[in-house]
């Protein structure tokens, strides 16, 4: 069917700029695909002994919406052509001016001049004329890739080898040992390299080699990662983890080409190879490491020293078999299992016989949570022997807990201080910071019977229903 009159004819480039023809066969000529919308067209040059136009059909089409141009004279630089499409129904015609001139200049094109150890990075060339425009295209032209310097650190890659999509030209071309105008490097181990390229084009020894240089790093982050609240006073201690693949890595501290640094060492200072953070007084800072051999490999943390003025608690069911011991109860936070939490929001119902891992809250007036600091001083308080403390992490922040006897009992915590290292001083709240939790502890209930039910599925709308029966018994 005809096209409605008002559907305009458009095509994608109405300038082109090509090179000469090169002197390889036509397999490897420098083309550029003309594209059409909304129409099928006759394609013709206005000067074919300059440029050519190869239509691009479909099956039993006499016409066409794409052509390839390209190069047909090997010497007339600086001539151009028009390449005129003229759509079949209507005879509106369509043009693209294809201008010819010579490389005079290279440049080598990336994403980012930084590649991860053990990432592929496309490299592409892009030439310029006498003039600073750009050519459309540098497909089928031979050009010669080297790694100067850093081979230790960055290596070219087959197409074939990383797998990705690329043209039939280029791979035909890889497959003779040529190196055409786009090539794959990857990063092999941290350090800077040098990679070259030169036209490798018979008339083109003139043509000044193009050079980038990359920078290859090994990706890690700051922990914690997220935006930090902590009190005055407060000591914490950053890690660096190191993205390898999939997996995360722990760098040891202190290490030879790692270095922190605080933007506002009057709020928050922080220990150069450690890592280690001290809180000194109400504001915010960014905490930034680098890594001292690639200065574009860095991580940055953010920090915010505030007051805490709420205490809570917060539970969760632990697994009897593997109870954690005081050094693991240390790093250990309620959140890190896949039991639900129990925070002081909720009902605390806990089983007789279960064990818990009780953690200590602190908020600022906010209701940021802060992060307990290492140097704090904390309590939890049992009322009575229903609960039994099983372990105490030693800043008293944490604690694992059994539900011993049935009953109700309560649970109190409280922040004391946080110390300052070899001063005797820090930080005391002004005012008490406390919290009191009413727990209830039950038998635990069994579910009769225990094997699975089931029940018929009711594929009718006769709204028939099916009952099984269930009981709860108390061990």
């Amino acid at each position: 069917d005809a096209l409605p009159i008002y559907v305009s004819r458009r095509i994608n480039a109405v300038s082109v700029l090509l090179p000469p023809a090169s002197l390889a066969d036509d397999s490897n000529r420098v083309e550029y695909q003309l594209q059409t919308y909304n129409g099928c067209f006759h394609w013709r040059s206005s000067k074919p002994d300059l440029v050519g136009v190869q239509p691009v059909f479909s099956e039993d089409s006499t016409c066409s919406d794409r052509a390839l141009v390209y190069s047909v004279s090997q010497s007339s630089s600086g001539a151009t052509a028009w390449i005129i499409a003229e759509d079949i129904e209507n005879h509106q015609l369509l043009r693209c001016e294809v201008f010819v001139a010579r490389v005079h200049r290279l440049e080598i094109l990336t994403t980012a001049r930084k590649i991860n150890v053990e990432e592929v990075e496309t490299l592409q060339v892009q030439a310029y004329d006498a003039h600073g425009n750009v050519f459309s295209s540098l497909e089928g032209l031979k050009f010669e890739w080297k790694v100067l310097r850093g081979d230790s650190s960055l290596r070219m890659v087959s197409l074939t080898e990383a797998l990705v999509h690329t043209s039939p030209t280029r791979r035909r071309m890889e497959t003779k040992g040529l190196q055409p105008d786009q090539v794959l490097v990857r990063g092999i181990a941290t350090g800077v390299a040098e990679v070259t390229v030169r036209l490798d084009e018979e008339g083109y020894q003139s043509v000044p080699y193009a050079h980038v240089k990359l920078a290859v790093t090994e990706p890690f982050l700051l922990e914690p990662s997220e935006t930090v609240y902590v009190m005055p006073s407060s000591v914490l201690h950053y890690r660096i983890m190191r993205i390898k693949g999939s997996q995360m890595i722990r760098i040891t501290l202190p290490s030879p080409i790692h270095r922190f640094i605080s933007s506002n060492t009057t709020v928050a200072t922080v220990d150069a190879e450690s890592g280690e953070l001290n809180a000194v007084k109400l504001g915010h800072s960014l905490i930034q490491v680098t890594d001292t051999q690639i200065a574009e490999n860095e991580a940055t943390g953010s920090v915010h020293v505030v007051l805490p003025t709420t205490v809570a608690l917060r539970a969760q069911q632990l697994n009897d078999s593997i109870l954690p011991n005081e050094s693991e109860l240390n790093k250990l936070k309620v959140g890190s299992h896949q039991a639900a939490r129990i925070t002081s929001a909720s009902n605390w119902y806990l089983i007789r016989g279960q064990s818990y891992l009780v953690e200590i809250e602190l908020f600022d007036e906010q209701l940021h949570e802060l992060t307990l600091p290492e140097n704090g001083v904390f309590r939890m308080s049992l009322s009575d022997d229903i609960l039994k403390t099983v372990e105490t992490s030693s800043d008293g922040a944490r604690a694992v807990l059994r539900a011993d006897r049935v009953g109700s009992t309560t649970l109190e915590g409280q922040f004391i201080r946080a110390n300052q290292h070899g001063t005797g001083k820090g930080f005391t709240p002004s005012s008490p910071l406390r919290t009191a939790q009413l727990v209830q502890v039950s038998e635990p209930l069994t579910v009769l019977p225990a094997t699975r039910i089931r029940l018929p599925l009711a594929q009718t709308s006769s709204g028939v229903s099916y009952f099984g029966r269930l009981q709860l018994f108390v061990n």
